[in-house]
């Protein structure tokens, strides 16, 4: 969020300067300071009210991102965590059925490779963590 502060002593006569200003920064929330105007002779605090009802729902929305955000995050982190799980297991027990493979003269060659694919797997199964 972007917050800006200006000290305008006299917003009538630097209206123009912060319209500009407003326009090419874009700031979420921009406080004056020193006005010196009759709140009913400038049409900006007249809408004071709607300004903190904004503020006020700009907050809410605010809070319920966050806290989506954090159930978001911890959703994602059991669904890895499960994954990463699963693949452990699937992969013991990969290595349990190539322990078990017979090893004649045509295999021996298809086991090493099946072997290797395995260590490769366990390698990025831990770097997955």
């Amino acid at each position: 969020m972007k917050i800006a502060t200006f000290n305008a002593n006299s917003i009538r006569s630097r209206l123009g300067i912060i319209l500009d200003w407003l326009k090419s920064e874009k700031p979420d929330l921009l406080a004056v300071q020193e006005t010196k105007a009759q709140d009913d002779r400038f049409a900006l605090m007249r809408s004071y009210d709607k300004a903190k009802e904004s503020l006020a729902r700009v907050k809410g929305d605010a809070e319920r991102v966050r806290t989506e955000a954090a159930a978001a995050k911890e959703k994602a982190k059991g669904e890895a965590e499960a994954a990463q799980k699963e693949a452990r297991t699937a992969l013991d027990d990969a290595k349990a059925l190539l322990a078990k493979a017979p090893r004649g003269k045509g295999t021996k060659a298809d086991i090493e490779a099946m072997d290797a694919d395995l260590k490769a797997a366990e390698t990025a199964l831990v770097e997955a963590r």
